[in-house]
């Protein structure tokens, strides 16, 4: 079993891997869309639980930790160093109730929030206060309802889950230091379209399509050994954004979970995600000043991803220890 792991897990990555390279001689006319590439490492910790005796509303939290490397069009950058860069932090709160056990579920995140940071050599591109000022920083918070339908067929679960992001960005500040940065761009009165970097309300819709295959188990219990895959749309919606400019990313997601033989219901899933980015952003960037990409580039990051997922959260405190009703009916955190 050890051995199919890895050789699954090596074959996933080597198909994920390859990528596109944009080079200063590219053929606009024959490829409409500048293709880069970017590698990065992404992380989450997901918090969830049951609230009732019936299982039927649960809570989650989920926080995100990611960092890139540099884009292959940098010049001389490190685009193998997938610490290097900061990118990206998230904290989600979710509420859950099952409509129909197991098969629909309908969910709400109140209100997330994210800190986004912009790669450092890119300042022509996103710009603050419209000058070029290195790496910038801003805030997001976004509020979504979803509808998740699930389906078992053995040790098959397949989901189609529909989420909707009402999104409030703010400001882009000139970034300095980690808690300086959580308290820059809190103006989220929007922009006009096209007025550039700065605050918007948009919104997005998306759809994402996803199989779970238990390998060594008939059910989801301590030590069960299991794939992870799935695909997701981003649709971007909403006055601010151009008819042109809708599609917005898809994710290709691959992973090998593993289900601790620990006293508490504890997993980690490890694997690669494929982005496409729609980014609409670059005309031209100083490493390549005599190649203008005509804000049609697409960037494919390749980001090495791990889950720890801690299911039944709640039950760590009991003193009494747990009970066998704490092992989750319904163990499907969203990601």
């Amino acid at each position: 079993m050890k051995k199919l792991i890895v050789a699954v897990a090596l074959t996933i990555a080597g198909m994920l891997c390859a990528h596109a390279q944009t080079t200063p001689s590219q053929n606009f006319a024959a490829h409409p869309r500048a293709y880069t590439h970017r590698n990065s490492f992404w992380t989450e910790y997901n918090i969830n639980g049951s609230i009732d005796s019936l299982q039927r509303w649960q809570y989650q939290i989920d926080y995100q930790y990611r960092r890139m490397a540099d884009a292959s069009y940098i010049e001389g950058g490190n685009h193998g160093n997938i610490f290097k860069n900061p990118y990206q932090q998230v904290l989600r709160p979710w509420i859950h109730y099952w409509v129909i056990p197991k098969k629909l579920r309908f969910s709400l995140s109140p209100i997330g929030y994210w800190i986004t940071w912009t790669p450092p050599q890119e300042g022509s591109v996103y710009k603050v206060d419209g000058k070029d000022q290195g790496q910038a920083v801003y805030p997001e918070f976004r509020i979504c309802p979803q509808i998740t339908v699930n389906s078992q067929l053995g040790r098959l679960l397949f989901s189609n889950r529909y989420r909707y992001e009402f999104r409030y960005i703010g400001n882009r500040s000139q970034s300095t230091y980690f808690m300086e940065d959580l308290g820059q761009g809190y103006s989220f009165y929007p922009n006009n379209i096209g007025s550039g970097n700065g605050s918007s309300h948009q919104g997005r819709f998306r759809w994402q399509i996803r199989a779970q295959l238990l390998l060594n188990s008939a059910k989801m219990q301590k030590n069960t050994i299991y794939l992870n895959a799935w695909n997701e749309l981003f649709i971007a919606m909403g006055k601010s954004i151009e008819v042109n400019k809708m599609l917005n990313q898809n994710r290709t997601v691959a992973l090998v979970g593993w289900k601790l033989p620990t006293q508490y219901p504890i997993r980690v899933e490890a694997g690669i995600t494929y982005q496409v980015n729609f980014l609409y952003n670059i005309d031209q960037v100083p490493t390549q000043p005599t190649v203008s990409y005509g804000k049609r580039n697409v960037e494919a990051n390749t980001a090495y991803t791990i889950y720890v997922i801690f299911d039944e959260f709640h039950t760590l405190f009991k003193k009494n220890g747990r009970k066998p009703q704490d092992e989750p009916k319904f163990p499907h955190p969203e990601k």
